[in-house]
């Protein structure tokens, strides 16, 4: 006998007026319009609850079967189990129908794991049950279990071909899964089985939108709108899709429409402030921004957004307050590490640019950009054996970055390490052949090296790049001078001037090149152009005091010294210098403080050595003139055989 309370799913002490509901909800969902596909199965379901309800609605019929079922169970309790009937075709699905209903049950309890047990039985019993495996599927998504929901959609839309829900959660599957273009062929699929269905082409429009094509993205999020007007977020992501696009005044309009159909939802605010991000309209998105976060206080993206506005408007300490904020939410977000890491890069505080990119890199190592931020950072601090780590580690990750192949050069040559900076400028120039700074910087390694051919040669192609590149030409001066080529050299900086006529670093050199072929005039007018245009440029003061000096001209040097010291203080040459003027002047107790001052400040400078102890010969100070030979002797032993023969003269 067949148990009509099972079949409804109701107690036996269920009243009339449940034993009535239970019915209209069953008969209802399994009549055969609402199960294309499983029109047999549901007409015999169907069967069964009528069967069920006519019994248990009518008092008599039901007290008749409670009494007969009442005495099959005493005769089963007390008589030995009889042997099983022959199963009918229709027992499997009538159980896969009741633990389908009980994994219903069990997902409305939030019992997961026992519903797809559950689900997985029904399945057993019966495979072609295409809604089991769908709702399988889904619950899969739930769990973010992607390749599991694909298989289980597969599954049912394999029974039921045209599953509309089956198609568009296995694009949902794929969607999660990155699997773009699957994603959008499933969302077809389901329009085209199911015109109006806005949802698919909401979703269609976002896998398009992720694949780069903004305007179908459009397109179906328009759709989607046509066919349900109050759908926010279909309304935000087309704003979002807009702006990709560049239409910034229908962006604008659809994030405004969006807040104004939900003025509570953060999503629109959020992608109204990267409109206006876009726009350049700086402080309209921080707004915007802030309203997002004050709806969404705990969006780390939000934050990340805001901070990237601020950083925009130069509000760099507020900016890494918002990164601080969006890592504290996330603290895996690499680009929030990045955006924090460059704000505190702004603000000169390269101790925390290096505590953040380390931090980076230790949650993911394989982060090339950090591992280059965090390179730089360590060569802005001097630490170029680090920074030499990081910038390799960024090469190894992205062997393209332009810019960390030229830092890594950069560090090497801070380390002296000069093969390798050459070799490493090589390889930056066969990544870029039209760098002409790149040449510049392979003449600076090459220079430094000694290996001047080669620098000059360097520094010819990058002024061929770039004829107006004063800073080339003035290295190649300096190349010239240091072999000796002292026109060349001269011609050079001259076309330096020609390129940058306030440069005061290229008179300088300039003035040096004079003043090695004893043409001090000439040096005194390149040091005086040198001053006139910076200042404070203390190093060139005092070389105009040394061609002063070198002409007689004394009083005016120590005038120029002078104006170094207060420049510079701690300029050791300058003290040198004003010793040496002094004591031209016969001023010995002054140049005898000047020399003091000056191997205060470098003890192992010999000149400054040498000349305290003429002066002090000079004075009759022979003890101390010996004290100044003793020293001498373990710093400079030429200067040292000098002094003493001056000495014993």
């Amino acid at each position: 006998m067949k148990d009509y309370y099972k079949i409804l799913q109701i107690d036996r002490d269920a009243d009339a007026e449940v034993v009535k509901r239970v019915y209209r909800v069953l008969v209802s969902k399994w009549h055969p319009d609402r199960n294309q596909g499983r029109e047999r199965f549901a007409a015999e379901m169907t069967k069964e609850l009528n069967e069920a309800y006519a019994v248990l609605s009518d008092p008599q019929k039901r007290a008749e079967y409670d009494r007969i079922v009442s005495q099959k169970d005493l005769y089963e309790s007390v008589e030995p189990e009889p042997e099983p009937e022959p199963e009918t075709a229709q027992t499997p699905a009538y159980d896969a129908e009741v633990l389908f209903n009980q994994a219903v049950r069990y997902c409305e309890l939030g019992r997961y794991e026992e519903a797809i047990e559950a689900f997985h039985q029904a399945i057993v019993l019966k495979p072609d049950y295409a809604e089991a495996h769908f709702r399988l599927g889904a619950l899969h998504c739930e769990s973010a279990s992607w390749e599991q929901a694909i298989a289980a959609y597969k599954q049912a839309l394999a029974i039921e071909p045209n599953y509309v829900d089956a198609h568009f959660g296995l694009g949902v599957a794929y969607f999660n899964l990155k699997r773009y273009e699957d994603a959008a062929g499933e969302y077809k699929q389901a329009i085209q089985l199911k015109p109006d269905f806005a949802e698919a082409y909401a979703d269609l429009g976002s896998a398009c939108f992720n694949l780069g094509r903004f305007g179908e993205a459009v397109g179906a999020y328009e759709q989607a709108l046509r066919l349900k007007p109050d759908f926010t977020e279909a309304c935000t992501n087309l704003g979002s899709a807009y702006r990709n696009l560049g239409r910034y005044d229908e962006a604008i309009e659809a994030c405004n429409h969006a807040i104004r159909m939900k003025p509570d939802d953060a999503r629109p605010h959020l992608e109204l402030g990267a409109v206006y991000f876009s726009l350049g309209r700086l402080q309209e998105a921080v707004d915007a921004f802030k309203e997002g976060i004050r709806i969404e206080p705990d969006s780390a993206d939000a934050y990340c957004n805001l901070g990237l506005a601020y950083g925009k408007l130069g509000r760099h300490q507020d900016a890494a307050e918002m990164y601080k904020q969006a890592i504290r939410l996330k603290p895996d977000f690499a680009k929030a590490h990045r955006g924090l890491g460059l704000a505190f890069k702004k603000l000169g505080r390269f101790d925390k640019v290096v505590e953040v990119f380390e931090q980076a890199t230790r949650i993911n190592p394989e982060d090339a950009e950090a591992q280059y931020n965090l390179g730089l950072a360590y060569s802005k601090l001097g630490r170029y054996q680090e920074a030499v780590e990081a910038l390799e580690q960024s090469m190894r990750l992205s062997p393209d970055n332009v810019d960390a192949q030229r830092e890594l050069g950069a560090a090497y040559a801070a380390l002296s390490r000069y093969e390798e900076a050459i070799a490493a400028f090589r390889t930056l120039i066969r990544m870029k052949p039209d760098d002409g700074k790149a040449y510049s910087e392979l003449g600076h390694a090459c220079r430094r090296f000694g290996r001047y051919d080669e620098a000059i040669d360097a520094y010819a192609q990058a002024i061929r790049l770039n004829p107006d590149d004063a800073s080339a030409h003035d290295s190649l001066g300096l190349v010239y001078r240091a072999l000796g080529r002292y026109e060349e050299a001269i011609a050079s900086f001259n076309r330096g001037i020609a390129a940058a006529p306030t440069d005061a670093s290229i008179y300088n050199d300039l003035g040096l090149t004079y003043g090695e072929l004893g043409r001090h005039e000439e040096a005194i007018k390149a040091y005086t152009h040198a001053t006139r245009f910076k200042p404070d440029f203390a190093e060139a003061h005092c070389n105009l005091g040394v061609a002063q000096w070198s002409l007689g001209r004394n009083a005016k040097a120590i005038d120029a010294y002078r104006e170094a010291i207060r420049i510079d203080p701690r300029l050791a040459g300058a003290h040198n210098n004003l010793g040496l003027a002094y004591r031209g002047l016969g001023r010995h107790e002054e140049a005898i403080a000047a020399f003091k001052q000056a191997i205060d400040l470098e003890p192992d400078y010999a000149e400054a050595h040498f000349g305290l102890a003429l002066t002090y010969r000079s004075v009759g100070n022979r003890r101390a003139a010996l004290a100044e030979y003793e020293i001498l002797q373990k710093l400079n032993s030429e200067l040292a055989q000098k002094l003493y023969d001056y000495i014993h003269q």
